[in-house]
């Protein structure tokens, strides 16, 4: 009898679908990375079979002639029969391995911070993968946050996705809004596995540089800054308003580099072209400055006697201590009066000195920084003074008994030095000058200070710029948003309140009696104690910013 076949065709299909089974294995075209694999198949069937056997079996048997007997046996054998059959089915087969991509490198174009606006970017990739293995991935474009920064400071702005399904190079394009740096984070697969990478852009200006284009029309905004650290903030008794980008370090941590951007692109985006940086301590000079002139901001170092003014009242540079104090904040600018990116006036490094109207015995000084200046940067310096007058209850001007007072201070043969007269917070008179025999009075009270002032900003402006420019020096009127220092009894009782329809006025009028030097200055940046700061605020947002724009940007149109 044949035995059944049944068994044995079951594991030959069972082999044929194991090795149909591809997952990750396929053909290798290169024999040099072939791996092998062997699969073995094998089946042991046991079967048992019972059968049955009936045999019948017929006998006679005689007694005697007459009488026969016939016997009938059967017989009935059950017979159990087991088959076992074994079966071993073995085959070799070549596959490869897939080696997970390699990212060879990931650029972005611009690869620098440009001096404007960046509304897109274009990312280049190249991914090395596996010929036998199909790549595929995506590439993410995600706006960086900072944590201990303001978001309301950055643009909202979403993450970009591109995908790609290949190997090779692949170039990108994605929109962007700007305003800070972004992530660029690439992943790449295949069936061996994924790789991950990322690179960080640099800084991208979110506003279009106002600033460049006034510039070229002749007229310069600058403004002063301090160079303030998080605790500056800290004394909320004190501040008015808060500053959108939260408490902020200016310098000194790696942060600092994001806020530096960001001041530049809102100063540069709404027309301002160049920082007074304010610095106390001489070897805090470079690292404050540095930051900036490396981001490619045009700014001076903003200096005076601090302790000697804000104390006594005056400073006498005859003293030793006074005189060494004042010169070595100069001095400390060392190289950074050789940075293209340091302000200039006529080809001379520029330097504001605050209240040095009340300077005594200048010329040595004066002397001494000339020398400095001239041997480290080739060029003398280009002195600008806070020396005009504020617009008090009675008017100061350059009339008889200014020119008895600068014909008496001139005395110290310091005032040849100086190539430009300036002002301070908008000619804002906040504090009485007291002297010998002498008593000047700020306005008395606000309203009429609101009556007044703009008129008499106006008369101030066109009589100062004429006497300053026919002396030969350079006018640089300056302009500010509002001032307030109730707490402090040395000041005016009264807040000249934060008014831009004001402030637009002012920055009309200083921009039509602006000097031949062509600059005119905004006081200040960011001092939120007494209330001057233009930068943008968690009450005020971009407002002050915006009214600078307003402004300038109809005499860029009237200049064209």
């Amino acid at each position: 009898m044949k035995e059944p076949k049944i068994g044995v065709l079951v594991i030959i299909i069972l082999f044929s679908l194991a090795l149909s089974m591809e997952g990750c294995i396929e053909k290798s075209r290169d024999t040099e990375s072939k791996d092998i694999l062997t699969t073995t198949v094998t089946e042991t069937i046991t079967r048992t079979e019972t059968i049955m056997t009936t045999s019948t079996k017929t006998i006679n048997y005689t007694i005697t002639k007459k009488v026969t007997t016939t016997y009938t046996i059967t017989e009935t054998k059950v017979v159990t029969k087991t088959i076992t059959t074994t079966v071993t089915l073995t085959s070799t087969k070549s596959f490869v391995t897939c080696a997970s991509p390699n990212i060879k490198y990931i650029k972005v174009d611009p690869s620098f911070t440009p001096l404007d606006k960046v509304d897109h970017i274009t990312i280049e990739i190249y991914i090395e993968g596996d010929t036998n293995c199909k790549t595929y991935g995506r590439v993410e474009v995600i706006p960086k946050t900072y944590p201990l920064l303001n978001d309301d400071a950055f643009p909202n702005e979403n993450k970009k996705q591109f995908l790609f399904n290949a190997s090779g190079v692949h170039i990108f394009e994605a929109k962007i809004l700007g305003g800070r740096e972004y992530i660029i984070k690439v992943k790449a697969c295949n069936k061996g596995g994924c790789t991950e990478k990322g690179i960080v852009t640099p800084y991208y200006r979110q506003y279009k540089n106002l600033a460049k284009i006034l510039k070229e029309r002749g007229i310069i905004i600058s403004t002063v800054y301090m160079a303030h650290r998080s605790g500056y903030f800290f004394y909320e008794e004190h501040l008015i308003g808060k500053p959108l980008l939260g408490s902020y370090d200016s310098w000194g941590n790696e942060l600092s580099n994001i806020v530096q951007w960001k001041h530049i692109d809102w100063a540069n985006g709404h027309g301002i072209s160049v920082f007074w940086i304010e610095v106390h301590e001489p070897e805090n000079v470079p690292l404050v400055l540095s930051g900036f002139l490396e981001k490619g901001m045009s700014v001076g170092l903003m200096v005076s006697c601090w302790d000697e003014v804000l104390e006594k009242g005056s400073a006498d540079l005859s003293d030793k201590n006074t005189k060494e104090k004042f010169v070595s904040l100069i001095k400390s600018l060392g190289k950074l009066l050789n940075d293209p990116n340091y302000y200039r006036i006529n080809g001379r490094p520029a330097i504001f000195i605050w209240a040095e109207a009340t300077f005594k015995n200048r010329r040595e000084a004066y002397e001494e920084i000339f020398r400095y200046v001239k041997e480290v940067s080739g060029s003398e310096p280009y002195l600008i003074t806070d020396i005009i007058p504020a617009i008090y209850e009675e008017g100061i001007d350059p009339g008889e008994g200014w020119k008895s007072w600068w014909n008496y201070r001139n005395s110290d043969g310091g005032e040849s030095f100086i190539s430009a007269y300036s002002g301070w917070i908008g000619f804002f008179g906040v504090a009485p000058i007291v002297g010998e025999g002498v008593k000047i009075v700020p306005i008395k009270n606000k309203s009429t200070f609101d009556k007044v002032f703009l008129s008499r900003y106006n008369k101030h402006l066109q009589e100062w710029r004429e006497y300053v420019e026919n002396s030969g020096r350079c006018f640089i009127p300056t302009v500010s948003p509002g001032f307030s220092r109730t707490w402090d009894p040395r000041f005016i009782s009264y807040e000249i309140d934060r008014n831009v329809s004001r402030f637009k006025k002012m920055l009309e009028l200083a921009i039509k009696y602006r000097g031949h030097c062509g600059e005119i200055r905004i006081d200040t940046w960011n001092d939120f104690v007494e209330a001057t700061f233009v930068e943008p605020s968690e009450s005020d947002k971009f407002l002050f910013l915006e009214a600078i724009k307003d402004v300038v940007e109809k005499y860029v149109i009237e200049l064209h």
